[in-house]
């Protein structure tokens, strides 16, 4: 094995049941997450291109590299011609477990047989070392209504200040205004790659800038594709071909760079349900910097500086929505959201098991939750009944308790997977 330093991430036992049991585990997701660190703790060869020059001969050449002492990893096989294709062969050949690990954007088809997928985030709040997480979902999961009692250290300016650290691990110990240069270095670079990615030049490098930059307004709503569309052209005086855009928004999704939130599809009838996905960038320090939005910008609310609208609420949602989608993840479990026809019925966040259990989740950016903070939830029990097992509220105050409904109250840095 190369070696390990860095502290065990929410993903890796995921990961090491995979490849106990698959030939190879593809880890998928954004760009500088750590798959590549998380990988090469675990492989005995790195492998690369295959030479310069290589055409017919590539999967030759790639055949021969994957012969070495397993597990071999493949780095960001999405550029390498190729690579996906031979190590696919490969395992058809030999489906023994354990044989190969590659890392790198999403197959647009299934990888094929004996390949698993592992999805890859940002840093998760659990795995960022804030406070102990002293609430398990996998617990939730179960139905063990498990007696709710700690603190938590941080506020709800600390939790904005979280949102603009970054979960990306390389940028997130970096101090201002390092940081916030090191974000825009990123997105310099997601856009540059475009033409190389798509396979083709773009005549309007900017069109992608300006497409993220909506998918950001957007955060944790349901704004029609369509809208987003016309938010991210409405400066041009010509808009983006069909399906030029369809290419862009493939390609970020893809790279996991867009990571939407699908719309519940309940077992059992709650009346009309809105199908939109939730809006979400992988991570929320994206968003916010696509945005302009900094410190003092994101803890005011209305609108900002030159007109830039705040999102702290929005941005708190997504930070939480993403590290809930890594502790899913992590138990076998699927996330959603539920929004009635006309939004009177609204829930963050539905984490599904594999045996139907539910447990919901509304998030809120206060530290006191009110009545009205439950008052969706009260809704979703009285309809699904012993299927929602837990019900809570993920909010940013200091305590974790269970109120007199029966519902959770719990600090969003004190859930963990």
């Amino acid at each position: 094995m190369i070696g390990r330093a860095a502290p065990e991430r929410v993903v890796e036992p995921e990961l090491d049941r995979l490849l106990s049991v698959a030939a190879a585990v593809l880890l998928a997701g954004p760009p500088a997450t750590g798959k590549t660190t998380i990988a090469r703790q675990r492989a005995s060869v790195v492998v690369g291109l295959p030479e310069a020059g290589a055409t017919a001969g590539a999967t030759a050449d790639w055949t021969r590299a994957l012969g070495g002492r397993s597990p071999v990893l493949v780095d960001d096989w999405h550029r390498h011609p190729g690579a996906l294709e031979a190590v696919a062969a490969a395992v058809r050949d030999d489906p023994r477990p354990g044989r190969f690990l590659l890392t790198g954007a999403t197959p647009e088809l299934p990888a094929g047989p004996g390949i698993a997928l592992v999805r890859v985030r940002p840093l998760s709040l659990a795995e960022r070392g804030l406070a102990v997480p002293v609430v398990s979902l996998a617990s939730l999961l179960r139905g063990d209504r498990p007696e709710l009692d700690g603190r938590c250290p941080l506020t709800g300016d600390r939790y904005l200040g979280e949102v603009l650290a970054s979960g990306l691990p390389g940028i997130r110990p970096l101090e201002e205004p390092a940081r916030r240069r090191a974000l825009d270095r990123y997105l310099e670079r997601l856009v540059a790659a475009v033409p190389a990615e798509l396979g083709r030049p773009v005549r309007d490098p900017g069109s992608l800038r300006r497409r993220l930059a909506a998918y950001a307004a957007a955060t944790a709503t349901t704004v029609p594709e369509s809208t987003i569309a016309e938010v991210a052209d409405q400066h041009r005086p010509v808009r983006l071909p069909p399906d030029a855009a369809a290419a862009y928004r493939r390609l970020l999704e893809r790279l996991g760079i867009v990571d939407d939130l699908p719309a519940f599809a309940p077992r059992r009838r709650l009346g009309r349900l809105a199908e939109e996905p939730k809006r979400h960038l992988a991570d929320p320090a994206l968003a916010a910097r696509l945005l302009g939005l900094d410190p003092a910008l994101l803890r005011r609310s209305g609108v900002g500086a030159a007109g830039r609208a705040v999102f702290a609420d929005a941005l708190f949602e997504s930070l939480v929505t993403q590290s809930v989608r890594t502790y899913a993840q992590a138990c076998g479990a699927s996330v959603s959201h539920l929004r009635t026809y006309r939004s009177h019925r609204q829930l963050d966040l539905i984490v599904e098991g594999e045996r139907g259990e539910l447990v919901a989740f509304d998030v809120r950016l206060t530290t006191d939750v009110a009545e009205r903070d439950v008052a969706h939830l009260r809704w979703l029990r009285r309809r699904l009944g012993d299927e929602l097992v837990e019900g809570a509220v993920l909010n940013a105050g200091e305590r974790c308790y269970r109120r007199p409904d029966g519902f959770a109250v719990v600090p969003a840095a004190l859930l963990g997977p």
